[in-house]
């Protein structure tokens, strides 16, 4: 598939859509990677519901946040579509005031409730202990 230069795709959850962390995570990657954003719920992105491979597909990047320290299933999904395409995946993490993009190393699930699936992100910067203690407070 050929790739648009010039853009990424941001996944987050549907819990910051409208937010201001999703602004200000949509400016970061605009400002650091001088790239377009795909948004899925922005513009005519609306109108796939759910189905965004397509725009993942032409995207150069995506770019991943996380909500209360997981990832939900539609972010996993597009994660996996992304690495199977050899799309590279930064995770967006607020480090001390500043926002930082990392490359995802590996996703794993942490919890399965009330039909919802759940799944942790690791980067390089991640160590095991503080990523069991950052999900066993949320």
């Amino acid at each position: 598939m050929k790739k648009l230069k010039g853009w990424g795709y941001y996944s987050h959850s549907k819990k910051i859509f409208d937010t201001e962390r999703e602004r200000l995570e949509s400016n970061f990657i605009k400002s650091k990677f001088q790239l377009g954003v795909f948004c899925p719920n922005k513009s005519l992105l609306k109108e796939f519901e759910y189905d965004y491979t397509f725009f993942i597909g032409y995207s150069t990047q995506v770019f991943v946040s996380e909500f209360e320290g997981a990832i939900g299933y539609g972010s996993y999904k597009d994660c996996l579509f992304a690495l199977e395409n050899n799309i590279p995946v930064l995770v967006i993490r607020q480090r001390g005031k500043k926002l930082s993009a990392e490359p995802l190393e590996s996703m794993e699930w942490i919890l399965e409730k009330n039909y919802s699936r759940y799944a942790r992100l690791l980067t390089k910067k991640d160590s095991p202990k503080k990523v069991d203690a950052d999900i066993s407070q949320k």
